[in-house]
């Protein structure tokens, strides 16, 4: 799992992961470029991507808005991934 910071820069992404205690990678998407190839969905927006060889990718997932609690959210990526 990543989080991609639409609009944000490294020292907003720096203070959210020390605020919010995350344990996934975060990157800054200052220019929004990120945001624009995926559609500008609101935020915070999930997709499961499944990476299948080259240039061969599944989406399995998305969700816009808050997602369930922890463990229910991760039972379901890996029914939906095939994990």
């Amino acid at each position: 799992m990543i989080g991609i910071g639409a609009k944000d820069d490294i020292y907003y992404i720096d203070y959210y992961i020390k605020t919010f205690k995350v344990l996934f990678p975060l990157f800054p998407d200052e220019e929004r470029e990120i945001h624009e190839l995926v559609g500008e969905p609101a935020t915070p927006y999930f997709i499961g991507v499944k990476l299948k060889g080259g240039d061969n990718i599944e989406i399995f997932y998305t969700q816009l808005g808050k997602i369930p609690p922890a463990t229910t959210f991760i039972r379901e990526i890996i029914d939906l991934s095939g994990l």
